[in-house]
Formats: C-alpha cells, structure tokens, sequence
C-alpha cells in the first residue's frame, strides 16, 4: 500500500491518489484522521467515533470529581464555567497524550501536572480521541503490529512532523515501511519569473520580477471583481491547458468563484466552508431556545418557518400567523390558532379518534404553550435529552431513505448531545451549559450539500498544505487575511522540563508555525508553470489585511518600474474587450445597452367592474386611496403584497397592540372607571398581557421600552378615564365591528377602538394611536384629511356623524376638532368630520370612476390625472411614497 500523509491532508487534497493521472491500485492521499482510519483497521483498534462535545462533558465529570476534597488549579474556572473550563483543559490533556504523557510516569510533578493526572485517574476512562487513538496503535506497533504498508510519504519534511506523528513514522519504518519525505517542488527555469520566486524561497536570493507573467499578484476591490476576472481566465484556455491547476481556497469556499464559472459554462469548484448555520443544523438551537423564558417569539418563528418545520406545515402556518400577529403565549391569535388546528386535526383525522390525537400530539410535543417557555435558567436534564432525542427522530424521519446529508448531519448532532447529557448525568442543567453543548455538537457544521465539484481538470483545496505534489498551475483564491492562530502554549519551563525528562515533548508554537510556514512556501514551490495571487480588499462585505505569506513575499513585488508588469487589477478584465492576464488573452464582447425603465405617472388597467362591485373598504384602504390611486389598486383591490417572509413586529408596534389589549380589559361597557383605579387595573394586567401578546418586549434588548410602556401607558388609562368621567361619558364597548353600505359602491367595514355614549351628545368613537408625536394626527383633524376617525363617525350610525377622536397614548391627549364633545385637546379645523367624509366620499367615487375607464395614476409623481373635481388631492410624494412597497413599478425614487 502506497500512502501519501500530509498534517491538512484530511478533506480535500491534491492529488487524490499517489502516482500519476492513471490511477493507482491500493493507495491514497490522507491526513491525520484519514491515516488512523487505514491503520485501526489493519490492527484491529477500529471503533464508533466519539464526538467532541461527549468527550468535553465526560472530562468535566472527571474534573469534577478530581476536585472533591482537593483545590485543584482549574477549580474556580470550573465553578463559574465548567464547560468552558473543560474544553479548554481537555485540550491542553489531548496534546501532552499525543506528545507521550503518561499520568504518573513522573516522580515528584509539578502541582498542575499532578492535578492533570488526577482528573485523568478519577472515574472511568476518557472516550477516545484523536491522540487516544494514535497512542493506541502506537502501542500496537511497538508491541510487534504489522501494517502491511509498504511506502509512506510525508507532504512534511519528517522532522517538521508533531513529535506524536513524529514517532508514528519511526515505528512504521522500523516495521518495514519505506518512509520518506514526498518531492512537491517543480524543476523550474531559473530564469523565469517563477524560478526567481523559487530561488527566493529556497535560498534566499532576491532576483527582481521581471514580469512575464508566470508569477502574478491580481488585486481587487471586492471578491465578485475578483471572480470575474479568474473565471474569465479559466474560460478562455481553449486549449485545455487549465489541466493541473489547482485553486487554493484560502477561506475554504468557491462559492463566489463558483458562481461566475457556471455563467460561463464552467465546471464549478465545489468546495465550501462548512458551516453550523446551515438551515436543519439550527432546529437543535431552536428547539431549545424555546423553552426558555421570557418566550423567544423570534427564535419559534424561525421555527416555524423552516423550509421543512418539525411540524406538519398546515398548523406551522396557523401559528406562524398568530405568533408574526400577537408574539406571546396564550393570548387572543394564539387561541384562535389552535382552534384552527383542532379543526384541521379533526378534518385530518377522518372521524378517527387516534389518527386525530396523534395529529394533535405532533404539534403540541413542539408547540404547546405547556411546551414551550416553561424554564428560567436551568431544565432538568431528562427534558433536555428528550428535545434532543425529538429532534434526532424529525431529522431520521425527514431524511428517509434518501439520507439527506444535512440531516444526517442534524441526526448525529442530536444523538451527540444526547449522549453527552446522558454522560454529563446532571441534574438540573445550566441554560449556559445546554447552549454551549449544542455549540459543540454543530461546531463541525457541514458544507453545502447542493455544492458539488463538477468534472473539471481544474481542482481545488481548502488549505495551502492539502497541496500534496507537484502542480503545473496554482490559482491563491483570496490570497488575504490571517490564519487562525496557534492555541496559546500553557506549560511553564519547570512543567516542561518535568515532561521531557519522561519522554513527553509537546509541540512549541513556533515548532508549529515553522511547519505552517513550509505550507505557503510548497504551494508556490510545487507550481511548474505559473503561479496567481488574488488579492482582493474587500471579502464577505469585510476589509481585509495582507496575508502573511504576502508580507514574506513582499521584497520581490517592490519594483516600481515593473510593477504593472507582475501586478495587474481584476477590474481591467471588464474594461477592455482583449485584455492580457497571466500569459492567454482574454476576449470579451461589448454587451447590448438597455434603456432602464423610466417613471410612469399613468397605467392602463383591464375592466375590473366585478372586483370592484366586491370591494369592502377599510378606514386604512380609504386613507391609501388618498395618498396614491395606484397604490391602493395593487394593494387593496388586486391583493398584491410585497411577499415579505413572517416577521414580528417592531416595538412600536408591539406597545401599540399592548395598549389596545389593556384598554379592552379596563374599559369595560358600563361606567368609566375612575383614573386611578383604571390605572390600577392597566397596572395589574400589564405583565399577563405583554406575555401574552408582545413578549419580545420581555428580551434584554426590550428593556428600556418595555419600562416606558409600563410607566406611559397605565398613565395613558388613567388620563383617558378621567376625560371621559368628568365629562359625563360611558363604556358602550371596545373593538367593536362597524359594517355600513353607504351605497354607489362604497362600503365600510372595521373595528372601533373605544365607542362611548353621553346623555346629551349621544355616542362617541375613540380611535387609540402610539406614535412617538401626535403631530400627524393633529395635522390630519386641522387639514381635514382625518379620514379614519370621520369614516367610524358616520359609519357607526349611518345618517348622523357621530363625536369621532384620536386618543394619544403616548402623549395623553384627546385630539378632537373644536366644538366636539370628545375635544379633550381641540384641533382648530378646517373641515369638520361631516364635511371630510363627503370629501372621502367623493373621492371614492371619483378615483373608481377613473379605474373603470381603465386608468391607474401614479399620484406620487408630478403631473399624474386626477379627477377634476377631487377634493382630498394627494399630498406631496415624499409623503406617501416615502415607505411604498411599489415605488419599483412608477420609478418613483428615481431621478428624473
């Protein structure tokens, strides 16, 4: 067996097997896990995996346990953060093993050494790690194993090698294996550009460039310009000369290069980052993130919302409405909502009792108000286990036969939390503790698994030491940036030199940065014909620094002279229609110019009479209508919305609804409560109704508004109560329905928010606002563009307007025009409330006379039709236009 070993090989390297493009019989190109992997099985060592977040808390047990009756020097860090803590020392455990610690081969040890092997002696043995597993065939070498390998190349010089790995070669080679170092570098002519970046890099003699395009450093402003310009590249090789080039993807991913490629009818790349943010990965997090209070409203929408939710769709839309409605447990939607569900369960289950309970139980295991928001910082630890095994049963299930690679992923990731619960045998659990195991369990993440490499003679890899032999091209994809840095070194020189006299050499950050080092420089080394660094200053919308390679490189690129010769800008590829890069010519076209769409102030319309005979107007369609005739045709009779995913609302918003909910409860029909006893009440229902309604309020981030609503509006109560009671008034209702047809078309429908009555002025309609300044709407009462509170006041009684108000409840104020009975603060107007609607009638009739000729004005703009004789014009554009959905289709916003 022929095996070509490299330290970052695991993943994908180049070449993939040994030898030359025909293949090989019975060899490969791994990393360290790869090379474990053929070694097990040859000794007979192999067994399951054990995922790092279950190691983490079994180490944690045993820490724990190693500090009972003794102070160890991890036992405060334990105490505040015992997961933390854990991890941490783990790691500092894992590398003296795979260095040849042994606990108790040293005498007398040093106080952290000694505590170190009392944490490794206490309770059963560690689950197997990498440097576990290594020590364990290292055993079985030394004991007289054979492997039946017959080379082993390093990509490493074998001297460079961790001293673990170091020692592994040594036994291999002592039982028969030819190990050896693998020739990565290219013969290159040194008179070339390439071979002077050679002769640097290996002897350190600077030759200056001289540009003939075999070393080039491509810079960018941006990642999109640098893809362009090397896609093009790669397009236009018709010859077939891109075989064995190699692109470097220095962050891990070409997506963004990828993307350009397949517009160009190139094969994709395929490599991608892996990520614990991909969709299903995040059911784990929010499944968790439910339970927890104040109730996460956004965290259960998103999972809801899920491309497939943990929950048959039809009851995870019911509830996604009601929770983007009222965010909150047990409040109006929310029961509304699960009155629907029940429905569909009955219609689902047929009559049959069990199917339907079943269908009920599915839902109600993730979103039942006894399921969710049920803890405040700790849960116990059999509950934990049981949302984990929930979400390893959806994801088994939903993955099928098909074995969905991300859901296997989320299957692992459960069953790996899981087992570390199970492990971790504590109860009850942290919410800290719980959210940093899930963070482990999904740390790994995984790739995109709608990326796939195509076909292609153009390979790539993730890192610059994948790079396993010689190539003839290598394109640094994103040539930026730092690498991660080394874990920091945390053992003092008495510590040290206690381990080196057993025979334990844990490898020193420089030792490791040297080996990183030799990666960059054998990826410029192993090129034989040409070599394109990418730089751009922009990756991912974030600026970006020089890489380290760049500045060790930087003496050969500084000569002012030939510095357009061996650097060249990504931009120049769009500029020019034959454009020199990197030694091929790249042809492009001059595209076609396309007139962009002007600002259009009218539309022509089908004959809609039939939408239009159906039409129910609102208060709220009424006042669109007024500010734009376009905008309330796709709105409100053609029903076209933005299509904007499931959000909650904003805060003003949410205290909005949080008013109008307190004021149905205090304000009940009869008598009005006196101020401060409305107060009291506002007061006492306030917390239940946030819950219930608008519980983001409740979040860390909420705080300074939820304490403004909780001081403004049980005063906002008490103020309207005592307006109301001193002026003689009573409680008919709250949110009460109005219907009226008031003929030629225009009928109304709505909810007052509060209607009163007065033995003298008869009823009254208040219409509650929380804005931020009343402004608006005393400039409506005084323009006599009030349209919402003029359309209850005459709809409500149909042939008499009716006292009509806006309550402010931030403010305190009870706008009203002068003379009404309701004018807690009097507007001066200069049209009342009978002569508005007239106005709003007529306009109605108006702009609907104009859709039946089949014309639609786009009002915002200047010189749109308007009827002749229309009474409310629409204001100003940078009124209404100012948040329209449809400002794209009328160009509004664009300049003229």
């Amino acid at each position: 067996m022929h095996i070509i070993f490299g330290m970052m090989a695991d993943g994908s390297a180049y070449p993939d097997f040994p030898g030359d493009e025909d293949g090989i019989l019975d060899g490969c190109v791994v990393g360290p896990l790869g090379l474990l992997t053929i070694l097990e099985t040859k000794l007979g060592l192999s067994g399951p995996p054990v995922t790092p977040v279950v190691r983490i808390t079994a180490w944690q047990k045993k820490l724990q346990e190693a500090c009972k009756g003794s102070s160890r020097f991890w036992s405060a860090s334990l105490a505040a953060d015992p997961f933390s803590t854990a991890r941490l020392i783990l790691s500092w455990r894992d590398a003296l093993v795979e260095a040849g610690w042994h606990p108790g081969s040293i005498a007398n040890p040093p106080e952290r050494l000694s505590d170190m092997a009392a944490a490794e002696a206490a309770l059963e043995l560690m689950p197997l790690g990498r440097a576990d597993r290594l020590r364990a065939v290292m055993r079985r070498l030394e004991a007289g194993g054979r492997v039946a390998i017959e080379k082993l190349e390093t990509v490493e010089p074998i001297e460079h090698l961790p001293p673990g790995w170091r020692r592994l070669a040594e036994l291999l080679a002592e039982g028969g294996t030819k190990v050896r170092q693998k020739a990565i570098q290219s013969p290159v002519e040194a008179s070339s550009d390439l071979g002077r970046l050679h002769v640097f890099l290996k002897q350190g003699t600077l030759l200056p460039l001289e540009g003939d395009a075999s070393v080039l450093m491509l810079k960018s402003a941006s990642e999109i310009s640098a893809a362009e310009a090397v896609a093009e590249w790669v397009a236009c090789d018709m010859d077939g000369g891109t075989g064995h080039t190699v692109v470097i993807a220095q962050d891990g991913s070409t997506a963004m290069l990828d993307l350009v490629l397949a517009r160009l009818s190139q094969p994709v790349l395929g490599v991608s980052s892996a990520s614990p943010f991909r969709g299903a990965l995040q059911v784990l997090t929010l499944a968790f993130a439910t339970v927890w209070k104040p109730f996460d409203a956004d965290r259960f929408l998103s999972l809801l919302t899920l491309p497939n939710p943990p929950m048959r769709r039809k009851p995870a839309g019911i509830l996604a409405r009601a929770v983007s409605s009222e965010p909150g447990i047990d409040g109006r939607e929310w029961k509304r909502a699960w009155a629907l569900i029940e429905e569909w369960a009955l219609e689902k289950g047929e009559g049959d009792k069990r199917k339907t309970a079943k269908l009920l139980d599915g839902v109600k295991a993730w979103a039942d108000a006894k399921q969710i928001a049920r803890f405040d910082h700790s849960m116990p630890s059999n509950e934990a286990k049981e949302i984990a095994d929930r979400v390893k049963t959806w994801a088994a299930t939903l993955a099928g036969e098909d074995r969905d690679p991300l859901l296997m992923c989320v299957v692992g990731a459960a069953k790996a939390l899981s087992e570390a619960l199970n492990k971790l045998n504590e109860s009850p659990v942290s919410k800290r503790q719980i959210e940093q195991m899930i963070d482990a369990s999904i740390a790994e993440g995984l790739g995109n698994p709608e990326h796939r490499a195509e076909a292609s003679r153009l390979r790539a890899i993730g890192t610059p030491g994948a790079l396993c032999g010689p190539v003839k091209r290598v394109v640094w994809w994103n040539f930026a940036g730092h690498e991660p840095a080394a874990p920091p070194f945390p053992w003092y020189r008495s510590e040290l030199a206690a381990l080196e006299a057993v025979g334990c050499c844990p490898e020193r950050p420089s030792e490791a940065a040297r080996r990183q080092t030799s990666y960059w420089t054998n990826a410029a080394l192993a090129a034989s014909e040409g070599i394109m660094f990418v730089r751009p200053a922009v990756i991912a919308g974030e600026e970006v620094g020089s890489h380290p390679f760049a500045h060790l490189l930087a003496p050969l690129f500084d000569h002012e002279k030939r510095r357009n010769l061996i650097e060249a800008k990504a931009e120049a590829v769009q500029e020019y229609e034959v454009h020199q890069l990197a030694a091929r010519t790249i042809n492009r076209q001059a595209g076609t110019p396309r007139a962009t769409p002007v600002q259009q102030v009218s539309w022509t319309v089908p004959a809609i009479p039939d939408l239009l005979a159906e039409l129910v107007e609102s208060p709220t369609s009424l006042e669109t209508l007024a500010s734009c005739h376009l905008k309330w045709l796709l709105k409100h009779v053609a029903k076209l919305d933005a299509g904007r995913i499931r959000g909650i609302p904003d805060s003003r918003r949410l205290i909005g609804n949080v008013a109008h909910a307190i004021a149905q409860e205090v304000f009940l029909p009869g008598p009005v409560p006196p101020g401060k006893d409305a107060r009291r009440k506002a007061e006492a229902v306030f917390d239940r109704i946030v819950e219930q309604i608008a519980a983001p309020l409740l979040k860390a981030g909420g705080a300074n508004d939820l304490i403004s609503a909780r001081q403004r509006i049980p005063k906002a109560m008490e103020i309207l109560a005592d307006i109301l009671s001193a002026d003689g008034w009573e409680i008919v209702g709250t949110e009460m329905e109005v219907i009226h047809d008031f003929g030629d078309g225009l009928r109304i429908k709505g909810y007052t928010d509060l209607r009163t009555t007065h033995a003298i002025h008869g009823t009254g309609v208040i219409d509650f606002k929380w804005t931020k300044s009343d402004t608006r709407r005393r400039r409506e009462i005084k323009d006599g563009r009030a349209i919402q509170i003029s359309a209850y006041s005459n709809a409500v009684e149909p042939g008499r307007t009716l006292p009509a108000a806006y309550f402010m409840l931030g403010q305190g104020t009870l706008l009203a025009e002068e003379n009404s009975p309701l004018a807690g603060d009097p507007v001066r107007t200069d049209r009342n409330l009978a002569d508005t609607w007239s106005a709003v009638a007529g306009m109605h009739r108006s702009w609907r006379d104009m859709t039946v000729s089949g014309v639609a004005a786009s009002t915002g703009l200047d010189g749109a039709p308007m009827p002749d004789d229309l009474v409310l014009v629409p204001p100003k554009k940078s009124n209404p236009c100012e948040y329209c959905d449809y400002d794209g289709l009328c160009r509004v916003s664009q300049t003229a």
